[in-house]
């Protein structure tokens, strides 16, 4: 890995995809594979980033280019066309090695956790997603039983400082804007 950057840089509502692209590409140009982390607290919106960088790709990087494992779950395709779930669960540091048979030529990996430490040493791009508490409460609240008790699980959790090449910042209301 090339130098590490020392401070967060916050993400623009308005240009987030261009600088999350044009990082990728660069560091693609230097190698076969870029790892870009999302991680956050539990409602912040990891998932929904995930989600939509699947369905969309980023700008210069096709959807088809890229894998997004999710809590351990991954879309692989099936015979080149049905999308097919690929489950490896693991609490230990395994550098996601069970899904790397599932990449083939996948360009772009990433890896939506909260804690990507656990299986993971490093990455290329750590992107931090973040909300307001209170939308996050609702968020919890709303979307599974006990949302309110994981809420304040999750409250005073520290945020992940994995080390890698870019560390980015994107506030969640900014994902649905852009």
């Amino acid at each position: 890995m090339t130098e590490m950057q020392e401070n967060w840089q916050r993400l623009d509502a308005t240009t987030w995809q261009d600088v999350l692209a044009a990082y990728c590409r660069e560091l693609l140009g230097q190698q076969m594979r870029v790892f870009v982390c999302i991680t956050g607290k539990a409602g912040a919106g990891k998932s929904t980033l995930g989600r939509q960088l699947r369905k969309q790709g980023l700008p210069g990087i096709a959807g088809r280019q890229l894998a997004v494992i999710d809590d351990s779950v991954m879309f692989a395709p099936l015979l080149g066309i049905l999308p097919r779930r690929v489950r490896f669960r693991s609490r230990e540091r395994d550098e996601l090695a069970p899904f790397l048979p599932y990449l083939g030529r996948k360009k772009l990996v990433i890896y939506v956790n909260a804690h990507p430490e656990v299986r993971l040493s490093q990455c290329d791009i750590l992107l931090r997603v973040e909300c307001a508490e209170e939308i996050r409460y609702e968020r919890l609240v709303n979307r599974e039983e006990g949302g309110e008790k994981r809420f304040l699980s999750t409250r005073d959790e520290a945020d992940v400082d994995l080390p890698c090449r870019y560390r980015l910042i994107l506030v969640s209301g900014d994902i649905a804007s852009a």
